[in-house]
């Protein structure tokens, strides 16, 4: 008989402390490994609606920028009418100066208007050379008047005097505020 002596193997115990700390590690690591997958797709996401919103703030800034090239020869179109409304020369401050200033005796039969040369020629008809001379001295005192110049005088074949005359007015006359 055989006496076999066996040794068992004794375990030994690991202190609390440790245990504990590789636990926490354990966890840690996971609480960490889990936060960085989280946080990378998250950033994965953000990034493609950041993609995707730059994308559609592409497309309206074309768009914008689309619309805008339509509408400069419109702005350019009013500005141009704008001009030449300001710029207009009016003539109804003409006709009313001329119908303010003639006599109940004179006909004017035609006219001819230049506002470029700022002048009017006017043909028409009175009973005598006296009349005409009343006529021509109420347009002087006419302060609107530049120049008067009496152009033509003939004795008329149906009764009276026939006559042209040309006035040259002065620029404020054409202003539309007046």
């Amino acid at each position: 008989m055989a006496i076999e002596i066996t040794t068992t193997p004794t375990i030994k115990k690991i202190p609390l402390i440790i245990t504990m700390g590789v636990v926490i590690c354990v966890i840690l690591g996971i609480i960490v490994g889990g936060s960085h997958l989280y946080f990378t797709l998250t950033l994965k996401k953000i990034s493609e609606e950041i993609k995707e919103k730059e994308e559609s703030a592409m497309s309206l800034t074309q768009a914008i920028f689309q619309k805008e090239a339509e509408i400069i020869p419109i702005k350019n179109k009013i500005a141009d009418f704008g001009t030449l409304i300001n710029e207009h020369k009016s003539p109804f401050g003409v006709f009313e100066i001329i119908e303010r200033n003639t006599l109940p005796t004179v006909w004017f039969s035609q006219l001819d208007f230049s506002s470029a040369e700022m002048q009017v020629s006017l043909s028409g008809n009175t009973e005598s050379f006296e009349t005409l001379e009343q006529q021509i001295a109420v347009f002087k005192k006419e302060t609107m008047f530049q120049s008067i110049n009496l152009s033509s005088v003939a004795i008329s074949e149906e009764s009276g005097v026939d006559f042209g005359i040309q006035f040259i007015f002065q620029p404020i006359i054409f202003d539309p505020k007046i």
